[in-house]
Protein backbone atom coordinates (compact mmCIF):
# COMPACT_ATOMS: atom_id res chain seq x y z
CA UNK A 1 0.00 0.00 0.00
CA UNK A 2 2.52 2.50 0.41
CA UNK A 3 3.94 2.24 -3.62
CA UNK A 4 0.10 3.37 -3.93
CA UNK A 5 -0.42 5.92 -1.67
CA UNK A 6 3.33 7.41 -1.99
CA UNK A 7 3.55 8.21 -5.53
CA UNK A 8 3.04 11.69 -7.73
CA UNK A 9 0.37 10.04 -10.01
CA UNK A 10 -2.78 7.93 -9.50
CA UNK A 11 -2.26 4.53 -9.17
CA UNK A 12 -5.46 2.93 -10.77
CA UNK A 13 -5.83 0.86 -7.82
CA UNK A 14 -5.54 3.45 -5.13
CA UNK A 15 -9.30 4.20 -5.02
CA UNK A 16 -9.42 0.63 -3.58
CA UNK A 17 -7.18 1.19 -0.23
CA UNK A 18 -9.03 0.97 2.92
CA UNK A 19 -7.47 1.46 6.39
CA UNK A 20 -8.32 -0.83 9.04
CA UNK A 21 -7.69 0.50 12.39
CA UNK A 22 -7.39 -1.62 15.79
CA UNK A 23 -5.84 0.68 18.12
CA UNK A 24 -5.85 4.90 19.10
CA UNK A 25 -3.59 7.01 20.53
CA UNK A 26 -3.66 10.84 21.29
CA UNK A 27 -0.37 12.54 19.70
CA UNK A 28 0.64 14.14 22.67
CA UNK A 29 0.67 10.59 24.71
CA UNK A 30 3.04 9.53 21.74
CA UNK A 31 5.33 12.40 22.09
CA UNK A 32 5.61 11.46 25.95
CA UNK A 33 6.25 7.96 24.98
CA UNK A 34 3.65 7.12 28.06
CA UNK A 35 -0.35 6.26 27.75
CA UNK A 36 -2.22 5.64 30.92
CA UNK A 37 -5.52 4.44 28.73
CA UNK A 38 -6.81 0.97 28.81
CA UNK A 39 -7.01 -0.74 25.71
CA UNK A 40 -10.84 -0.60 26.48
CA UNK A 41 -10.74 2.78 26.92
CA UNK A 42 -8.97 2.92 23.35
CA UNK A 43 -11.23 0.77 21.33
CA UNK A 44 -14.38 3.48 23.01
CA UNK A 45 -12.16 6.22 21.57
CA UNK A 46 -11.23 4.74 17.75
CA UNK A 47 -15.11 3.82 17.37
CA UNK A 48 -16.22 7.72 18.62
CA UNK A 49 -13.15 9.02 16.38
CA UNK A 50 -14.37 7.27 13.17
CA UNK A 51 -17.70 8.05 13.62
CA UNK A 52 -17.14 11.60 13.49
CA UNK A 53 -14.68 11.20 10.70
CA UNK A 54 -17.51 9.16 9.08
CA UNK A 55 -15.33 7.68 5.85
CA UNK A 56 -16.13 4.74 3.74
CA UNK A 57 -12.47 4.05 3.25
CA UNK A 58 -12.12 4.01 6.99
CA UNK A 59 -12.89 1.01 9.17
CA UNK A 60 -12.53 -0.47 12.62
CA UNK A 61 -10.91 -4.21 13.24
CA UNK A 62 -13.45 -6.11 14.85
CA UNK A 63 -12.47 -7.89 18.04
CA UNK A 64 -13.91 -10.64 20.16
CA UNK A 65 -13.47 -11.23 24.05
CA UNK A 66 -12.31 -14.18 25.06
CA UNK A 67 -10.92 -16.02 28.01
CA UNK A 68 -8.83 -18.77 27.97
CA UNK A 69 -8.91 -21.12 30.87
CA UNK A 70 -5.99 -23.32 29.05
CA UNK A 71 -4.43 -24.12 26.61
CA UNK A 72 -6.81 -26.64 24.56
CA UNK A 73 -9.43 -23.95 24.57
CA UNK A 74 -7.00 -21.68 22.77
CA UNK A 75 -6.01 -24.10 20.13
CA UNK A 76 -9.92 -24.82 19.43
CA UNK A 77 -10.47 -21.28 19.31
CA UNK A 78 -7.81 -20.94 17.18
CA UNK A 79 -8.85 -23.83 14.74
CA UNK A 80 -12.09 -22.25 14.19
CA UNK A 81 -10.30 -18.94 12.95
CA UNK A 82 -8.36 -20.83 10.66
CA UNK A 83 -11.26 -22.26 9.21
CA UNK A 84 -12.56 -18.89 8.54
CA UNK A 85 -9.44 -18.04 6.56
CA UNK A 86 -7.75 -16.03 9.17
CA UNK A 87 -3.82 -16.39 9.72
CA UNK A 88 -3.90 -16.88 13.56
CA UNK A 89 -4.84 -14.90 16.90
CA UNK A 90 -3.18 -11.57 18.34
CA UNK A 91 -4.15 -12.11 21.94
CA UNK A 92 -4.27 -8.62 24.09
CA UNK A 93 -5.60 -7.65 27.51
CA UNK A 94 -8.28 -5.18 27.75
CA UNK A 95 -7.25 -3.79 30.54
CA UNK A 96 -3.94 -3.25 29.02
CA UNK A 97 -2.12 -0.07 28.49
CA UNK A 98 -0.29 0.57 25.15
CA UNK A 99 3.77 0.23 25.49
CA UNK A 100 6.43 1.87 23.32
CA UNK A 101 8.89 -0.98 23.19
CA UNK A 102 8.63 -4.93 22.79
CA UNK A 103 5.95 -6.32 25.49
CA UNK A 104 4.29 -9.61 26.54
CA UNK A 105 0.88 -8.09 26.77
CA UNK A 106 0.68 -8.86 22.66
CA UNK A 107 0.86 -12.79 21.92
CA UNK A 108 0.56 -13.98 18.34
CA UNK A 109 -0.71 -17.29 18.00
CA UNK A 110 -0.36 -19.34 14.65
CA UNK A 111 -0.90 -23.03 13.79
CA UNK A 112 2.64 -24.60 13.77
CA UNK A 113 3.33 -27.12 11.25
CA UNK A 114 6.05 -29.48 11.60
CA UNK A 115 7.42 -31.89 8.51
CA UNK A 116 11.29 -33.76 8.05
CA UNK A 117 13.47 -32.32 5.34
CA UNK A 118 17.21 -33.43 4.03
CA UNK A 119 19.61 -31.19 4.70
CA UNK A 120 21.25 -30.48 1.80
CA UNK A 121 24.03 -27.25 2.68
CA UNK A 122 24.90 -25.30 5.06
CA UNK A 123 25.98 -21.70 6.11
CA UNK A 124 28.08 -20.56 8.44
CA UNK A 125 26.98 -18.03 11.21
CA UNK A 126 28.78 -14.39 10.89
CA UNK A 127 28.48 -11.43 12.83
CA UNK A 128 26.62 -8.19 11.50
CA UNK A 129 30.23 -6.84 10.69
CA UNK A 130 30.50 -10.32 8.03
CA UNK A 131 33.17 -11.79 10.24
CA UNK A 132 32.64 -15.52 10.85
CA UNK A 133 32.04 -16.99 14.04
CA UNK A 134 32.78 -20.89 13.13
CA UNK A 135 29.39 -21.85 14.61
CA UNK A 136 26.13 -22.98 12.20
CA UNK A 137 24.09 -19.89 10.69
CA UNK A 138 21.20 -22.10 8.63
CA UNK A 139 21.18 -25.25 7.29
CA UNK A 140 19.51 -25.68 3.42
CA UNK A 141 17.35 -28.35 3.37
CA UNK A 142 14.87 -30.11 0.79
CA UNK A 143 11.73 -32.03 0.86
CA UNK A 144 8.11 -32.65 -0.44
CA UNK A 145 4.90 -31.92 1.35
CA UNK A 146 2.17 -33.20 -0.54
CA UNK A 147 2.94 -32.58 -3.87
CA UNK A 148 4.85 -29.42 -3.43
CA UNK A 149 8.96 -29.70 -3.42
CA UNK A 150 10.02 -27.40 -1.06
CA UNK A 151 13.61 -26.25 -0.82
CA UNK A 152 14.31 -23.95 2.05
CA UNK A 153 17.33 -22.23 4.51
CA UNK A 154 16.85 -22.58 8.62
CA UNK A 155 18.53 -20.34 10.54
CA UNK A 156 16.54 -20.34 13.42
CA UNK A 157 15.91 -22.33 16.69
CA UNK A 158 18.76 -23.67 17.15
CA UNK A 159 21.15 -23.49 20.52
CA UNK A 160 24.74 -22.10 21.31
CA UNK A 161 25.77 -25.21 21.67
CA UNK A 162 23.99 -27.04 18.51
CA UNK A 163 25.50 -24.25 16.13
CA UNK A 164 28.93 -24.93 17.70
CA UNK A 165 28.46 -28.58 17.53
CA UNK A 166 26.56 -28.62 13.60
CA UNK A 167 29.20 -26.06 12.03
CA UNK A 168 31.78 -28.75 13.50
CA UNK A 169 30.08 -32.03 12.21
CA UNK A 170 28.69 -29.94 8.94
CA UNK A 171 30.23 -32.35 6.18
CA UNK A 172 28.13 -35.46 8.19
CA UNK A 173 24.95 -33.41 8.52
CA UNK A 174 24.49 -33.57 4.36
CA UNK A 175 21.97 -36.96 3.75
CA UNK A 176 20.38 -36.81 7.53
CA UNK A 177 16.87 -35.24 8.12
CA UNK A 178 15.43 -32.60 10.44
CA UNK A 179 12.91 -32.03 11.84
CA UNK A 180 11.56 -28.33 11.11
CA UNK A 181 8.49 -26.50 12.39
CA UNK A 182 7.61 -23.02 10.59
CA UNK A 183 3.65 -21.20 10.09
CA UNK A 184 2.89 -21.80 6.68
CA UNK A 185 3.88 -22.41 2.97
CA UNK A 186 4.75 -19.40 0.77
CA UNK A 187 3.76 -19.61 -2.70
CA UNK A 188 7.25 -19.85 -3.87
CA UNK A 189 6.99 -23.67 -1.98
CA UNK A 190 9.60 -22.56 0.79
CA UNK A 191 8.73 -22.23 4.58
CA UNK A 192 7.55 -19.28 6.29
CA UNK A 193 9.54 -18.94 9.38
CA UNK A 194 11.30 -22.15 9.83
CA UNK A 195 13.06 -22.95 13.05
CA UNK A 196 15.02 -26.03 14.05
CA UNK A 197 13.63 -28.61 16.07
CA UNK A 198 15.51 -31.96 16.12
CA UNK A 199 17.68 -34.06 14.03
CA UNK A 200 16.03 -36.96 13.37
CA UNK A 201 19.18 -39.88 13.61
CA UNK A 202 16.31 -42.50 13.74
CA UNK A 203 16.00 -41.77 9.56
Amino acid sequence: SSSLVMTHSMHPKADKLMFNAFDIIYIDCWDAKKCDLTLATRKKHLKETLAVINSKRISQVKSEKNVYVDEKGLQEHLAVKVKQGYEGLMLKPITGMYTFKRSKDWMKVKPVETYDFKIVGYKEEKDKFGKRKGSLGSLKVTGKIGKRKITTWCGGGYKRAERIKFWKDRESLIGKFIELKFDVLTVGDATRFPRFKRLRLDK
